[in-house]
């Protein structure tokens, strides 16, 4: 049977959602489910505000009210989530990251394993964002992982990452959007002596289902292009989870 993320380190996996959003967590988990055999109740959770419809087996970690965190206000949820959990490796995911395909656990338990011995790396990118980068240079191997460095444009990004919370919360600021808290958040993180490493494979691949606040099969405006397959859809939309 798969590994669960963290199932050997000390490492949390949370999914960031928000009560507009929530509704996407029948998708997420259902591809979850069947990619990731989540299995490990005590190592997945989802983070928000009121508690959403869940798998009996996933914990809810409720921030407050979302009144009190608008769009302009996201980041300071996330610092409020981050100050509330012992764990300092966590996996951040969002609700609209719907699975195509099995999760790499080897790579992702082998990127904890390095961020457990390496405490000057802030970030670990379990896509393909970092290693796409213009500035993305080789930088070594590590069990069976090719690795790469790369700061610049982006060091500080959303996409599924391990982030060494401590690190984290250093860089992170109050009264931020989600694109503020990327961009402006890139230029603090920058300016740190701390690693943003990534990896010559693809650990979780998976499409971004909402795009521009719209519902989106097709992944025509991700790089690469991707979405699920027929089937996939095909199941989710007899399920009735395409739709809010």
């Amino acid at each position: 049977m798969p590994k669960v993320p963290g199932e050997r380190g000390k490492m949390k996996t949370v999914v960031l959602t928000s009560d507009s959003h929530s509704w996407l967590l029948k998708g997420f988990f259902h591809q979850w489910k069947k990619y990731a055999l989540y299995g490990g109740p005590d190592k997945v959770e989802v983070a928000g505000f009121t508690k959403p419809d869940l798998p009996k087996d996933i914990k809810f970690h409720s921030i407050g009210d979302m009144k009190d965190y608008p769009v302009d206000k996201w980041s300071n949820a996330l610092i409020k989530y981050l100050n509330e959990i012992p764990d300092d490796l966590v996996l951040i995911l969002l609700e609209d990251y719907w699975l195509i395909r099995p999760i790499d656990y080897d790579a992702v338990e082998e990127a904890a394993e390095l961020m457990e011995s390496y405490k000057d790396v802030i970030r670990f990118d379990l896509t393909t964002d970092r290693c796409n980068n213009r500035n993305a240079e080789y930088a070594g191997a590590f069990r069976k992982l090719d690795l790469c460095r790369a700061k610049g444009d982006y060091s500080l990004s959303f996409q599924a990452s391990i982030y060494r919370k401590s690190l984290l919360l250093e860089v992170l600021q109050p009264n931020e959007s989600p694109w503020q808290a990327e961009l402006n958040g890139s230029g603090r993180l920058n300016a740190l002596p701390y690693d943003v490493l990534g990896c010559y494979s693809w650990p979780i691949n998976y499409a971004i289902v909402v795009n521009k606040g719209k519902f989106d099969t097709e992944g025509r405006w991700m790089y690469p292009p991707r979405t699920l397959t027929q089937a996939d859809w095909r199941e989710l939309d007899d399920l009735g989870y395409t739709g809010s």
